[in-house]
């Protein structure tokens, strides 16, 4: 009995690294040669936008949201705020698409995308100053695509004040 066992052991691990070792590396060289000129991006909104911007993030593939965004700029409930700050936030994974929307809504000049370590921080640059004393409602959407409906893939929403 124990023999049978020793036996099959030796077998099935033999099976199991002979046959599975030479087609996952062809999969994966042609995987990679045929996907090469891919560019992997994020579709990014933001008020002001006229036409869609996307910017490079990994290759990896990621869990799906939802995202805990972090190190948010200005701070939720910020009073004071410079009038020609950024509005910036960060997540712990790239997301595939965000969307910034703002209340009243502002101008932004452009948006600057820094990776670090499979995070994302981005960063929306102002067209013109903040007008003085007004409070800003700031909403994030992130997620691995856009939300359409019932049916589609886990997402974010955050909202946050500034004054």
């Amino acid at each position: 009995m124990k023999h049978r066992l020793a036996v099959f052991l030796i077998a099935f691990t033999l099976l199991l690294f002979s046959g599975c070792s030479q087609p996952q590396n062809h999969h994966f060289q042609k995987s990679h040669s045929e996907n090469s000129g891919l560019k992997p991006t994020t579709e990014v909104e933001f008020p002001g936008s006229k036409t869609k911007i996307t910017l490079p993030k990994t290759n990896e593939s990621l869990p799906p949201p939802p995202y805990t965004p972090y190190n948010i700029i200005p701070e939720p409930e910020a009073t004071n705020v410079p009038l020609d700050t950024v509005i910036s936030v960060s997540f712990p994974r790239p997301p595939a698409y965000l969307k910034l929307e703002i209340e009243p809504e502002i101008k932004f000049s452009h948006v600057e995308k820094e990776m670090t370590h499979y995070s994302a921080k981005f960063t929306f640059y102002l067209a013109e100053p903040l007008k003085p004393g007004t409070k800003y409602t700031v909403t994030v959407i992130a997620g691995q695509e856009k939300p359409l409906g019932q049916n589609s893939s886990p997402y974010l929403k955050k909202s946050w004040n500034f004054t």
